[in-house]
C-alpha cells in the first residue's frame, strides 16, 4: 500500500496564501515532510477556478517539484482542463509520474478527462465512483466499475492505468457506518469479480468530519487504514500532519513485508 499526501490543498489556508501570494517556503517545507515520512505521492488540489487553477498548477510544478527526484509523482486534483493540461506537459517534461484525480461517473467529467489522458499514455487516472450519487452497496460499485472499464478501454485505457476509488463518506452521515462496510466488501470482492482488476484508492481523511474531535477522527481513520489494507487496498489520500495514521501506514508496510522494523522511524 502506497500514500499520497493530501495536504497541498487550496482548501487549506496557508497553502492558498503561498500559492496566492507565489511563496515557495510553506509548500517546500511540506513537501519535505511528506518526503520523510515515506510519501512519494502529491495531491495536488488547486480548484477549478479557470484563471487561478492554471496558474496555481504552473507554480508547483516549476517551483516545487522540478527540483526533485523524477521518481516523486503527482496526483492531478481538478477540474479544471487548462489545468490538468499544463499539469501534465510539465509532469511529462520533467519525466515524471502523474495521476489525474478528476473523473467521476459524471458524463461532463468524461467529456472534460478522456480526451486529456488519451493523449498522454503514461499518465494513469483515478476514478471517482460518484454520480454525485455515491452507491451503497458493494455489488452496485462493482457494476460501475465494469462499466467504466468498457467504456475506458475503448478510449484506449488499460485497468492498468486505472485507480478506482469508492469514495468514502463521514460515519457521521445516516448510513455512513454501512458505506464503510460496503467499501471492505467491494475490495475484497474486486479482484475475484474483475480480471486483471484496477488498483483502489480512498481518500481516507473523508471517514470522519473535523467536528467529530482530532482524537476520534484520527482513531477512525487508523482504523479503517489497517481495514481497507488487509482488504486489498493499494493507495490511501492521507493528512501527513495525522501521527497516528502516518505511524499505522508504515507499521502496515512494515507487517506486509515491504519495509524493515525500526523503532526510531516509529518515533519521528
Amino acid at each position: 500500500m502506497k500514500l499520497i499526501a493530501e495536504n497541498l490543498n487550496i482548501m487549506a489556508p496557508t497553502v492558498a496564501a503561498a500559492l496566492e501570494e507565489r511563496r515557495p517556503g510553506p509548500l517546500r517545507e511540506l513537501v519535505q515532510s511528506g518526503r520523510q515520512a515515506g510519501v512519494e505521492i502529491f495531491d495536488l488540489n488547486v480548484g477549478s477556478h479557470r484563471r487561478r487553477a492554471p496558474a496555481y498548477m504552473e507554480f508547483l510544478l516549476a517551483e516545487i517539484f522540478a527540483p526533485l527526484p523524477a521518481t516523486v509523482a503527482v496526483s492531478l486534483d481538478t477540474t479544471c482542463g487548462e489545468a490538468l493540461a499544463v499539469g501534465l506537459q510539465l509532469a511529462a517534461e520533467q519525466q515524471r509520474p502523474a495521476i489525474v484525480n478528476a473523473l467521476s461517473l459524471e458524463e461532463e467529467k468524461w467529456e472534460l478527462v478522456l480526451p486529456l489522458v488519451s493523449r498522454d499514455e503514461n499518465c494513469r487516472l483515478v476514478l471517482l465512483l460518484m454520480s454525485p450519487r455515491i452507491p451503497l452497496a458493494a455489488e452496485e460499485r462493482l457494476l460501475a466499475v465494469l462499466d467504466s472499464l468498457a467504456r475506458l478501454e475503448e478510449a484506449g485505457i488499460t485497468p492498468d492505468r486505472l485507480l478506482v476509488d469508492p469514495v468514502v463518506v463521514p460515519l457521521g452521515w445516516e448510513d455512513g457506518h454501512l458505506h464503510s462496510r460496503e467499501i471492505i466488501r467491494f475490495l475484497q470482492l474486486l479482484p475475484e469479480a474483475v480480471p486483471a482488476a484496477p488498483a483502489t484508492v480512498v481518500g481516507l481523511s473523508n471517514i470522519a468530519t473535523r467536528s467529530t474531535g482530532r482524537r476520534i477522527r484520527q482513531e477512525a481513520e487508523t482504523v479503517f487504514l489497517a481495514m481497507a489494507a488487509a482488504a486489498g487496498l493499494d493507495y490511501a489520500l492521507v493528512n501527513i500532519r495525522h501521527r497516528e495514521v502516518m505511524r499505522t501506514a508504515r507499521l502496515i508496510r512494515i507487517l506486509q513485508g515491504r519495509e524493515l522494523f525500526s523503532p526510531a522511524a516509529l518515533d519521528n
